[in-house]
């Protein structure tokens, strides 16, 4: 099948044709990392299982120090930059795989060690607890570099025409890739000065954690509104939309890091200059786009529409010093609801397979319930809310092995 002419294409012009391109060509185009895909997501699974279960914990402060990393530098960017990064990135890109697959898989395996270091495994060596978090931070640091490296290569080197034509699900992986090949090589770096310095703390890791949630969080908005993108029908916002991504990506953690270097706070007018107004400006643009249009939309925008709820919305709780907490929970949650999605996705779009629409809608509603109780406040709701957010993320593991076993047994 022939491309049509993508020479003053928009973006959405350009996803329908790869779509169209990949459903046509059946099992040859269907991107032969949809396993590695799946390993990331698996691994971020359980990393965010785990680190849900350690806040239930009570309040010692090495298991909620451990909840903090599980949920900000792995759940998050296993799912939307590993998981649905490797099995929506070959597809929009027309190509089979990412170009360093070897890498990838490396990578997996440092990061699939450093969850086990972090993870309430670790918890029960108490006396080396701060050195083995420490161990776990390095390898973390080293195969999320690795894994952002190697989008921004296949990105790069893959992409079909100009950077015009490129969707918004392949920008966010870009610049949240970008933002990562900023950020680690810092963070190990802050880690390595430590572990040689002296004995390394508790209390060294929680300043790590608490200085590193501006990018972090930054990262997330990105991956996540990207991803979320991608469900919704085709925009028109032409370079609004990923020059926002941009504001919210890159000139956020690049301040960050320089005044990471200096020993300086990173102050509240970059989270709203940086932040707040892109995110606000992009579901602004979004609505707009979408006014008006009487379109079907498919089961998994249901995910979409609640992770742009939540990254937008909860900037109303940063305008508090009280709720700091609340919004940082908010964006979390708006990335679940992204990854999930994206999962859906994959499985729909890539693969082919569908869910029952009954079965993803009481999904979608399960993890929003989940996630209202956790962010109302009440220690009793927040509990239950965490163990409905568990189950929800539980629940994917069985989907994506059906995946697996369907693919397995159609190419038999």
């Amino acid at each position: 099948m022939a491309p049509r002419d993508r020479t003053n294409g928009r973006a959405a012009d350009h996803e329908d044709w790869v779509l169209t391109q990949a459903n046509s060509l059946g099992d040859a185009s269907r991107p032969a990392s949809w396993a590695d895909g799946a390993l990331f997501f698996g691994l971020s699974a359980l990393a965010g299982m785990a680190g849900g279960m350690l806040a239930l914990g009570g309040a010692d402060e090495s298991l909620l120090l451990r909840h903090g990393f599980l949920l900000d530098f792995y759940a998050v960017p296993l799912a939307l930059l590993g998981g649905c990064g490797r099995w929506l990135l070959p597809a929009r890109l027309g190509i089979g795989g990412p170009v360093f697959p070897g890498c990838d898989r490396v990578c997996w395996v440092m990061l699939a060690l450093s969850v086990m270091l972090m993870s309430p495994v670790g918890s029960f060596i108490s006396s080396h607890d701060a050195l083995y978090m420490g161990v776990a931070l390095l390898l973390w640091a080293a195969g999320l570099f690795g894994l952002a490296l190697g989008t921004v290569v296949t990105v790069l080197e893959e992409r079909p025409g100009r950077f015009g034509d490129l969707s918004l699900f392949v920008w966010s992986q870009l610049l949240g890739a970008m933002a990562l090949v900023i950020v680690c090589p810092l963070i190990a770096a802050e880690v390595t000065h430590d572990l040689a310095r002296a004995t390394p703390s508790s209390a060294i890791w929680q300043h790590l954690l608490t200085q590193c949630r501006a990018p972090m969080t930054a990262l997330a908005l990105v991956l996540s509104f990207g991803t979320a993108c991608e469900a919704l029908p085709p925009l028109r916002a032409g370079r609004a939309l990923p020059l926002l991504l941009a504001v919210m990506a890159l000139p956020g953690p690049v301040l960050w890091a320089h005044d990471y270097l200096e020993g300086a706070a990173y102050p509240f007018w970059s989270e709203i200059v940086f932040g707040a107004l892109p995110a606000l400006t992009f579901v602004a643009v979004l609505c707009r786009d979408m006014w008006g249009k009487r379109v079907e939309l498919e089961p998994f925008a249901l995910w979409a529409i609640g992770a742009l709820l939540l990254g937008s919305a909860g900037w109303a709780f940063r305008l508090f010093q009280s709720g700091l907490e609340d919004f940082h929970s908010a964006v979390l949650f708006g990335a679940v609801f992204a990854g999930l999605g994206g999962c859906y996705m994959w499985m729909r779009r890539v693969m082919g397979l569908d869910a029952p629409r009954w079965f993803e809608v009481g999904h979608v509603l399960l993890a929003a319930l989940g996630t209202v109780c956790t962010l109302w406040g009440s220690p009793v709701l927040g509990q239950f809310g965490a163990e409905l957010t568990s189950l929800a993320v539980l629940i994917v593991m069985p989907l994506v092995a059906w995946v697996a076993f369907s693919h397995v047994r159609e190419r038999a």
